[in-house]
């Protein structure tokens, strides 16, 4: 077995190499056919080592502890277990068992001698395995648990801390073994390979509802797969470093991924596939590198050939180049005899920006079933199936995903915000449910469906509810702004609500700027003022009023969402200074874009819902975006109102003005138009009065309003009086 180990090692070294250089409780469980642990010795009667040993095959050992939370700290090594035989602890937060640096936690199965070896079935359950090192056995592999001809189940249980120095397995080592890990947590691990697990030796691991995180290793830093089989469900691989950091699957191995995010790993690659084949459905691959490597390049004439293959479908790829690797995902081989071929269907790839987001090398080859979704393709082509959008590096496709977040289910994914072109335009290919398990497809009237398609989304995100857009000004949550004004001379907020009728609602000083928003995230604009730095605010969720200190008097309130979290947030505007305050977190920002002279015009200019910086400075903007960053652009003439807003119902504002009664309007996807609408005295209140999604143009003249609503037409109303602010003009400089 030593010599078997040491031979896969270096195998995988020279592998990489090649591809490198190129409260107090009683706690007490009762079960029948077993013995009960009654103290937290490390040995002698009522010790978990002894019940352990006294313990017949096929029996449980349970608990009967007292002032727990509490340890159990191994001083005389190894809990050696050769017998069917099942631990129920009372739970990973009450009982730690403990290495103290010095030793492994638990050495299962009987010693290789002379086949067969029995195999055993040995349950660890609700446990807290700590601090572990793998000691002289098996040259100090696994540094928590080592496994040989064993049927592991791990359940409701934490392995962290723990270490197998040079070799294998820093979390679990599983040798000719079945490993079943269920809503446990690996993390914090390290070991030569295989930070987290060491699947080795034509052994099979099933990880379910678990998370594997920041653990390290050389290769494999969350898991590592020699010669064995492996299944990922419903789980999370992340912040692991090594290469291949989220997982490493080598040497003629298969592995499925199933509705599980690998996350924010560290080393070259997030995934690696080498010399073996994988299917990915419904899963998030996601970081600040490159996502996936399949390399089957190894030259070799004492290896049989081997067809490596990758299928991934309903998965969304996002991750950013490196090095010579392709920020998605990069297909290489080198072997004329060794094909390797990566398939997509209804998949997103994306996040290079102006780099390639796949790339084929040697005989790698990509292949398409359509309905995907690829930002950059750069020269591969491959893609031209049904429904196939690709994008190149003169004209990248942004898919407009929303940042990782819980959205429902056990793992993190990539929304789609509500402008994305891979709503709609995919094909399900038979699947029924997202990686959320929400269900697939789901059609949306308004969006036409891709030619061939069902009307389901590309990638692992399946939009089931249109991510909501607030409407400015809309204070009874029915995406039509409002009529409304309020009256300095008696502190007065007067509202013509369209669905909920006429409101009058006293609120402020009249020496206060009105400062109207959606604070809540309720979809209802809440009344509120800016007061010499502190803001008063009347929430509609639950007509509560609350105030916070955020600003200085001279500042200029410009409260909107420039998180993308559906909820505005305060900030203010001073000198060239954004300061904002996420309501949601609680996080406080600056950001010097501007200068003391500018007018602040934020907006989302790329509608991905996220606020973006603007300012107008004499018929300059200056835009900085929060999915690409500064632009800038020349439309207007010193002394215009800028009044931006979205024109043409694309999800993102317009570049406009207000001259002298002309709107000049510079659209996203309309082009430029101008039309007279309104006096020079008038005040323009542009926004969205008849709920079509598109902003209309607007004046307010002495109480009068005059509306060119795009869907319902011409409307003229009298509201108001001559001395009275607009509400709809709240922030136009």
């Amino acid at each position: 077995m030593r010599e078997e180990v040491i031979e896969m090692w270096k195998t995988t070294a020279y592998f990489i190499s090649l591809v490198i250089v190129g409260v107090f409780v009683q706690l007490q469980t009762s079960h029948s056919f077993g013995a009960t642990v009654t103290n937290t010795h490390d040995s002698g009667p009522g010790s978990l080592r002894n019940v352990i040993a006294i313990t017949p095959t096929g029996g449980t050992v349970d608990f009967a502890l007292t002032g727990c939370p509490c340890s159990i700290v191994l001083t005389s090594g190894d809990l050696v277990i050769e017998k069917d035989l099942s631990i129920l602890g009372p739970g990973a937060d009450l009982l730690t068992i403990s290495g103290n640096g010095a030793s492994r936690l638990f050495r299962l199965g009987m010693p290789i001698t002379v086949p067969p070896t029995p195999t055993i079935t040995v349950v660890l359950e609700g446990l807290r395995l700590t601090n572990g090192r793998g000691g002289a056995y098996w040259d100090g592999a696994g540094g928590a648990v080592i496994a040989s001809y064993t049927h592991l189940n791990l359940r409701n249980s934490v392995i962290d801390n723990s270490v197998a120095a040079m070799s294998g397995g820093g979390g679990i080592y599983a040798y000719k073994s079945d490993t079943t890990i269920l809503n446990s947590n690996i993390s914090g691990n390290s070991g030569g390979f295989g930070g987290g697990i060491a699947n080795v030796s034509r052994s099979n691991l099933e990880v379910v509802g678990s998370i594997i995180s920041d653990n390290q290793s050389f290769a494999g830093g969350g898991i590592y797969s020699w010669n064995s089989t492996s299944r990922v469900a419903n789980s999370t691989v992340a912040r692991n470093n090594g290469y291949g950091s989220g997982a490493y699957i080598f040497g003629y191995s298969t592995a499925d991924f199933l509705n599980s995010t690998i996350e924010g790993n560290l080393g070259n690659a997030g995934l690696i596939i080498h010399t073996s084949s994988a299917t990915i459905n419904s899963s998030t691959v996601s970081g600040d590198g490159p996502a996936i490597i399949q390399d089957n390049g190894i030259d070799d004439p004492s290896l049989p050939p081997y067809d490596s293959r990758v299928t991934i479908s309903s998965s969304t790829i996002h991750g950013h180049g490196s090095g010579k690797f392709h920020g998605g995902i990069s297909v290489m081989s080198s072997h004329s005899d060794w094909p390797s071929t990566t398939t997509l269907r209804n998949s997103i790839v994306a996040g290079s920006g102006p780099l390639p987001d796949i790339g084929e090398f040697g005989l790698g080859k990509f292949v398409s079933s359509g309905y995907n979704l690829i930002a950059n393709a750069d020269a591969v082509t491959a893609f031209d199936q049904p429904g196939d959008q690709v994008g190149t590096s003169a004209a990248p496709i942004d898919p407009l995903l929303a940042p990782l977040a819980l959205n429902g289910g056990p793992t993190r994914t990539h929304a789609l915000l509500r402008n994305s072109p891979a709503l709609d335009k995919g094909k399900a290919f038979g699947s029924t449910t997202d990686q959320r398990g929400s269900v697939r497809p789901f059609e949306h009237p308004a969006i036409p469906n891709a030619p061939g398609g069902d009307g389901g989304d590309i990638g692992a995100f399946e939009c089931n509810e249109l991510m909501p857009l607030t409407t400015r000004f809309d204070f009874d949550g029915d995406h039509k702004a409002d009529i409304s004004v309020f009256r300095p001379s008696d502190r007065t907020w007067y509202l013509s609500r369209s669905t909920d009728g006429f409101a009058a609602l006293q609120f402020g000083l009249s020496s206060d700027v009105i400062a109207p928003a959606d604070f809540d995230g309720d979809g209802k604009t809440d009344v509120a003022v800016f007061r010499a730095g502190a803001w008063w605010l009347l929430n509609s969720s639950n007509n509560t009023i609350w105030s916070a200190s955020f600003g200085r008097p001279d500042d200029i309130p410009v409260p909107a969402d420039y998180t993308g979290d559906g909820r505005d947030d305060l900030a203010v505007y001073r000198a060239g200074i954004w300061w904002t305050l996420d309501l949601s977190k609680g996080a406080v920002t600056a950001f010097r874009f501007g200068v003391a002279s500018d007018l602040p015009v934020p907006a989302d200019y790329d509608g991905d819902a996220i606020t973006d910086l603007a300012v107008y400075r004499g018929g300059q903007w200056h835009i900085f975006l929060s999915r690409s960053g500064y632009v800038s652009s020349t439309f207007g003439l010193p002394g215009d109102k800028p009044v931006t807003a979205d024109y043409d119902g694309d999800g993102k504002s317009d570049i406009a003005v207000y001259r002298g009664g002309v709107w000049h309007i510079l659209r996203t996807t309309h082009g430029y138009t101008a039309f007279q609408w309104g006096v020079p005295t008038d005040v323009p209140v542009p926004a969205d009065y008849d709920g079509d999604g598109e902003a209309d143009a607007a004046v307010f003249r002495s109480g009068v309003w005059y509306l060119r609503q795009s869907l319902s037409g011409t409307a003229i109303g009298e509201f108001g009086l001559a001395s009275d602010r607009p509400v709809p003009a709240s922030y136009l400089r």
